[in-house]
């Protein structure tokens, strides 16, 4: 995976954990209730993706924009350089520069930066906060101090209606990630959403075991 689709990765996986807050948290908090209705119903996020890497140590800072769409399971990333595409089971990454697909089996397990590692665990070594202001946008504040969690600070923003709109996150080797969402709104999920289109002179390179 390349340094950007690297980057643009952890997008899907912070997106994860304000999932996550929003399935097991029992704040009471109306806006949090309200975000875990939206993927109870089966809903779909979609939103304009304004992302940034800032790197710890060299203060280099990798800007990528784009369009994103997350349900439970699945995610997709619009790039105006291709197209990244997870549907639980398999990866997609189309590279418009190469004209290449490739396909590769998806295993959180042999992933260092898996959705698993929010989904089933991590969160249990944070601790989590919400804020409200007058009006009635809500920050979700998710802490550690475990050296084995992937993240040591991660501020979650939602605005009135439980949409999220920003999310900051500080990982453990300082780097900064900063996920910003424009226009941002859950609807009924889509097929289509969840599909890749590729030019039909695209290279297909399959690295699945098992095809």
């Amino acid at each position: 995976m390349t340094k950007v689709f690297k980057a643009i990765f952890f997008t899907y996986l912070l997106s994860l954990s304000w999932i996550t807050v929003a399935q097991k948290s029992s704040t009471g908090n109306p806006n949090l209730d309200q975000l875990r209705s939206y993927f109870e119903k089966g809903m779909m996020f979609q939103a304009q993706l304004n992302h940034m890497f800032i790197d710890a140590y060299t203060k280099d800072t990798t800007r990528t924009f784009g369009e994103i769409w997350i349900d439970k399971n699945r995610y997709k990333i619009q790039l105006k350089s291709g197209t990244i595409f997870v549907d639980g089971k398999n990866s997609y990454v189309y590279n418009k520069e190469k004209n290449q697909v490739v396909i590769s089996t998806y295993n959180p397990e042999e992933d260092d930066y898996a959705p698993s590692r929010i989904l089933y665990g991590s969160l249990t070594s944070y601790s989590i906060k919400t804020s409200s202001s007058k009006n009635n946008k809500t920050t979700i504040v998710l802490t550690s101090d475990d050296p084995f969690a992937l993240f040591s600070r991660v501020d979650i923003d939602l605005n009135s209606k439980a949409i999220p709109t920003k999310i900051n996150v500080l990982d453990q080797g300082e780097n900064r990630i900063i996920s910003t969402f424009t226009s941002g709104k859950f609807v009924a999920i889509n097929g289509s959403a969840f599909s890749i289109n590729y030019p039909k002179s695209a290279e297909l390179i399959d690295l699945r075991k098992n095809k």
